[in-house]
């Protein structure tokens, strides 16, 4: 692929000729592979591509770039105008189910779309741009396409800035905890602290949780950044906020993967903070994703005598099932829906 569509490219700028790029991504393939086997994966892919072939022109290149993904060239001024009506083309061909030996297979596509300009130099380039545009697509909910443009470098480049400096934000001592109180409203006191995680990036200024943990979890440092946040949540859970429950967020991540409950004791005995008063805050889909191991690790977690709660409830799936059969000590409610409590009856 790479030198076919070197020579595609040198070939077009020569005669001054459009080029655009699509890129595709199957989605849902990796479950046929695991539930299927790899025969039947490689079944889908060839699948695929022949509809992949059916979406498009006779003069367009289409190639596997590897894994489940794709690309189509387009290097006509016609094809360039229809970009966006073949990958949405691709999208609709590829949302319909794959009949295979009577077995149904339901994948889909999430598409990237880039457009050749005068400053994009080299073909590597424009690849990786459409990558983004691909990604984008993706983050939008997938089974949709999403064209490159400067807004997304940009955002693109934030999140590689984000990431490098998530690599040595603890050590410069960039990460802190902020303390939102909980309050007995009968009595009127504060019963608890909720640990809310901060980052002053020393370039970026301050950076939400909301950004900076999506890229922490998918980067893979976001086991580094919870254990911090646990331990310094027992610190202060035996210093300045004594007497006080502190409660920290664990992503999902954290439970899914590693051994965390052997990091949780460890971080408890080391501070000297008892478990009754340490309080983590879990959201669901710790639970969606394998319920009968997440069953397993909350009810460890219950037996060292740490409490649990279920956050963000009412944002996601939220079955009241979950409630019955999860041990949860607290329920918090999102705010979207006690915002009005005060103001419509």
């Amino acid at each position: 692929l790479d030198a076919a569509l070197e020579d595609l490219w040198a070939q077009g700028r020569r005669e001054g000729q459009c080029a655009a790029v699509v890129v595709v991504d199957i989605d849902n393939f990796k479950s046929v592979n695991d539930i299927h086997g790899h025969d039947a994966g490689d079944a889908v892919l060839m699948a695929v591509a022949k509809r992949l072939r059916a979406s498009c022109r006779d003069g367009d290149l289409i190639a596997r770039l590897g894994g489940d993904e794709f690309a189509i060239a387009l290097w006509s001024e016609e094809g360039v105008s229809d970009r966006m009506v073949i990958a949405q083309k691709v999208i609709g061909m590829l949302a319909d189910p794959i009949t295979l030996s009577e077995r149904l297979f339901r994948v889909g596509a999430s598409v990237g779309i880039v457009v050749r300009t005068d400053a994009i130099a080299e073909i590597d380039d424009l690849m990786v741009q459409a990558d983004i545009a691909m990604y984008a697509a993706k983050d939008a909910g997938r089974e949709c396409w999403v064209e490159y443009s400067s807004r997304l470098g940009a955002i693109s480049h934030r999140r590689r800035s984000i990431e490098q400096g998530l690599r040595t934000a603890i050590e410069r001592e960039e990460i802190s905890l902020f303390w939102q109180p909980k309050v007995d409203l009968v009595r009127w006191q504060i019963i608890g602290a909720e640990a809310l995680m901060r980052w002053r990036h020393s370039e970026l200024g301050d950076i939400s949780p909301t950004e900076f943990i999506p890229v922490a979890e998918q980067c893979g440092m976001i086991d580094q950044l919870g254990e911090w946040a646990l331990r310094e949540a027992c610190r202060a859970g035996t210093q300045e906020l004594a007497g006080l429950t502190v409660a920290v967020n664990v992503s999902a991540l954290q439970l899914q993967f590693g051994d965390y409950i052997q990091c949780l004791k460890k971080v408890l005995r080391e501070s000297g903070l008892p478990p009754a008063k340490l309080e983590l805050e879990l959201t669901e889909s710790v639970l969606i994703e394998d319920t009968d191991r997440a069953v397993h690790i909350l009810d460890d977690i219950r037996s060292i005598g740490v409490r649990l709660a279920l956050d963000d409830f009412g944002t996601g799936y939220s079955s009241l099932s979950y409630l019955r059969r999860f041990p949860f000590d607290t329920l918090k409610i999102d705010r979207s829906f006690v915002t009005e409590l005060l103001t419509k009856p």
